[in-house]
């Protein structure tokens, strides 16, 4: 997985990431595994699930949640990387390009933060009040 960071303005982030086949699968197995732990299917104890029953009967509800997962690690990592913390976040991250291409998928999500500008020297706009004796 490769990410990708730049600052629009200074309140405006886009995060550019390429996820490959090999983190959708292995969020694919690391979901499995957990819902093999939890799952209720006939002929099988719970919690004795074959991880390939939980593949074929959940494919593709499986691919999906893999799909997310990588999209939420690509957000934490982009974010990490701008140097921003998600109380910095305004509002929800915003996916403008969700490509597949086979064996990768190309993603590009827009982020809101804080504006950040420089208040210079605000003291000398401070007009002096003296206090009353």
């Amino acid at each position: 997985m490769t990410i990708e960071t730049k600052k629009i303005n200074g309140a405006n982030s886009e995060i550019i990431a390429k996820i490959d086949a090999a983190t959708i699968d292995k969020n694919v197995e690391k979901i499995a595994k957990q819902l093999s732990k939890t799952a209720k299917v006939d002929g099988f104890r719970a919690g004795k699930v074959p991880m390939a029953i939980i593949k074929k009967q959940y494919g593709e509800r499986l691919v999906q949640d893999a799909e997310s997962e990588a999209l939420r690690e690509v957000v934490d990592a982009g974010i990490k990387e701008l140097g921003l913390t998600q109380a910095d976040l305004i509002g929800e991250p915003q996916v403008t390009k969700f490509d597949k291409d086979g064996d990768q998928i190309d993603v590009a999500i827009n982020v809101s933060n804080r504006p950040q500008f420089d208040l210079g020297d605000y003291n000398k706009v401070v007009p002096e009040v003296k206090k009353p004796k």
